[in-house]
């Protein structure tokens, strides 16, 4: 069993740009969002507060609704929802800090990758022992048959 708040998969969209970034470590311990204070501009969050799984293993926005139930506040609800001991399979993969999510997905892919060539190696590997037996096989009964054929 895993948590949300200990996988590199848990993002946060940023409301400037629309696109996912990684939860900070305040965030997942706490649920603080981090202020951006632009220069002449008025102070503002730089995530909102509803986490993303980025690789859409969990509806956590739906997950958080369902646990205002509770009485909690938002935040306190977040932290429910992403501490909450859940099955994700190979969806998982552990937090790497500075890892935006999408670079989380591209480190598994490569490891992904790595496993799959060694898997080639291996049956490769095999398949050399196969045909060489086979050669030593094949050759032996054609030596055979040639001392045969010259014994006529």
């Amino acid at each position: 069993m895993v948590k949300c708040a200990e996988c590199g998969f848990l993002a946060v969209r940023n409301p400037t740009t629309g696109g996912l970034e990684e939860a900070g470590g305040g965030f997942r311990e706490k649920g603080s969002i981090p202020i951006a204070e632009p220069y002449g501009g008025r102070p503002h969050p730089q995530h909102e507060q509803r986490p993303l799984c980025f690789v859409r293993c969990h509806n956590l926005g739906n997950e958080i609704k369902s646990a205002f139930g509770t009485g909690k506040n938002e935040v306190g609800c977040v932290m429910q929802v992403i501490h909450e001991e859940r099955e994700c399979g190979e969806s998982f993969t552990e937090w790497q800090l500075g890892s935006t999510p999408k670079e989380h997905r591209e480190m598994m892919d490569r490891q992904e990758w790595r496993d799959w060539q060694e898997r080639q190696r291996k049956e490769d590997r095999r398949w050399r022992i196969i045909e060489s037996v086979m050669f030593a096989i094949l050759a032996g009964l054609f030596t055979l048959l040639g001392a045969f054929i010259a014994n006529l």
